[in-house]
């Protein structure tokens, strides 16, 4: 896992202890306030900070995944501002919130999209007269921000806003949100939950807020709290992590972390230690909750500043291929997530995009896949979430293609050669191949069986000419 701090950023063992292959510099009073993770394991980090591991680099920077400066990644932010949130779109570009006002002498007030090199795109423009906190890239390709503004470009909205791919103000989604946005997560219904520091004014939601698809405030909504909320976790079930400065969710005693159940009502069976502030959260991929903030569960089991929970529901995830369709079905407490990427390799090293996935109930699927016998398929999906944006990375799962045995038919072998019919078939090395025949559909014969050597094989049915049968491939042995 990684957290960013005010030395830098730190990657843990899964044990929490520090991982001593990842050691990058930064300078011992600047601040790490986001981080991704990249498809290839590069790390981009944002900020407040004037240099990385002794090399100049303003509020943002990118280190290689064992933690040395990325001195290919090129990018110059004003001094004057910050970087509070970063995101990441399919094709790799970056987009950068936070409050500055030019990136790499390009004017950019706030919002930023960089190419891979860490150079403006000049296509994307966006001015944001304000702060953003929260950006996020919906899985049609638009793009979603949050923070304290009341325009952007020439139009007006207030803390939160859709825009489109080019930067431009997406006119159909409109919030109405007075206060500003601190965090948000993306339901797959395409619903959107807000959290912000101060009181909403302009609905009966207090610090939490639910819009649907076109800005409107969801009234089936309701979740009462009493504080401010700077961190949603939303689970493949529907139900909802919150953290922040709150004491009191759903009329109940929570202090910093609480459970919502899918319409805002507070999930009772969630009962935690009481807890200062809680920042950031996130869901591992088997239900455990990451959490970071300040004096996290000051009881015996004192952890300062970041600590983990297990998992209180089971989370269950599955990637399935049926030749043609990839399936990827996510539940429990696994982390929602905001799109899925399907990826293929022949080595388990070098990944090819197959596609982003449409959303299904429970899950994600990509059709139409046409990859190599016994390749490997990758789904991987975007989780962010916690104040300033909080760490991003992928929840994934990977699966080792093994395609049932296959008679070939247009390979020019299948027919009859010398009065005898035949054809070839393909399976995996050393699988053992029963092919078998029928006259009736209903009982079946073992004709041959045969241990491949290679991936493909040709049978010939030695009876003669005049039998009719029925062939099938069975696979005895893997």
């Amino acid at each position: 896992m990684l957290y960013g701090a005010i030395k830098g950023p730190l990657r843990l063992e899964a044990n929490g202890t520090p991982d001593p292959s990842f050691a990058p510099g930064l300078s011992i009073l600047d601040s790490v306030l986001t981080l991704a993770v990249q498809a290839d394991g590069k790390i981009l980090v944002g900020g407040h900070f004037n240099q990385l591991a002794g090399q100049p680099r303003t509020n943002l920077g990118r280190f290689e995944a064992n933690g040395s400066l990325d001195a290919t990644f090129q990018s110059h932010l004003d001094r004057s501002g910050s970087v509070y949130a970063l995101a990441l779109q399919a094709d790799g570009k970056i987009l950068v919130g936070g409050f500055f006002k030019t990136a790499s002498g390009q004017t950019n007030q706030s919002l930023a999209r960089l190419n891979t090199n860490g150079i403006p795109d000049d296509t994307f423009h966006s001015p944001i007269n304000g702060i953003l906190f929260s950006v996020a890239v919906q899985r049609d390709g638009q793009i979603l921000v949050g923070g304290s503004f009341e325009t952007s470009g020439s139009v007006v909205r207030t803390n939160l806003a859709r825009l489109n791919s080019d930067g431009s103000v997406d006119a159909t989604f409109a919030a109405p949100l007075t206060s500003e946005v601190e965090c948000f997560a993306g339901q797959p219904d395409g619903k959107i939950l807000a959290g912000t520091r101060l009181s909403t004014s302009s609905n009966q939601n207090t610090y939490l807020a639910r819009f649907n698809a076109d800005g409107s405030l969801d009234t089936n909504f309701n979740a009462s709290v009493n504080g401010g909320v700077v961190s949603i976790a939303l689970q493949a079930d529907g139900k909802i992590l919150v953290g922040g400065t709150f004491d009191n969710l759903g009329g109940q005693t929570r202090k910093g972390l609480g459970r919502l159940n899918p319409d805002g009502s507070l999930d009772a069976g969630f009962v935690l230690p009481d807890y200062t502030r809680v920042y950031s959260l996130g869901l591992q991929d088997n239900g455990a909750i990451l959490v970071g903030g300040f004096q996290i569960d000051p009881g015996p089991q004192t952890n300062s500043h970041a600590g983990r929970l297990p998992g209180y529901n089971t989370a269950s995830q599955t990637l399935t291929f049926d030749g043609m369709t990839v399936t990827w079905l996510r539940g429990g407490s696994a982390p929602e997530i905001w799109n899925a990427d399907f990826e293929q390799s022949v080595d388990g090293v070098n990944w090819i995009n197959l596609g982003t996935g449409t959303r299904i109930p429970g899950g994600w699927r990509l059709s139409g896949v046409t990859v190599p016998q016994f390749s490997y398929i990758r789904a991987r999906g975007r989780v962010s979430v916690g104040q300033f944006n909080g760490p991003s990375w992928f929840s994934q799962s990977i699966i080792r293609i093994s395609l049932p045995p296959k008679i070939l038919v247009d390979d020019g072998k299948f027919g009859f050669r010398s009065n005898q019919f035949g054809f070839s078939y393909t399976g995996q090395s050393n699988n053992v191949i029963v092919v078998e025949g029928s006259t009736d559909l209903q009982t079946w014969t073992a004709l041959t069986t045969n241990t491949l050597e290679s991936q493909s094989a040709y049978f010939r049915d030695a009876s003669g000419v005049g039998t009719r049968r029925f062939y099938r491939l069975r696979l005895l042995t893997q």
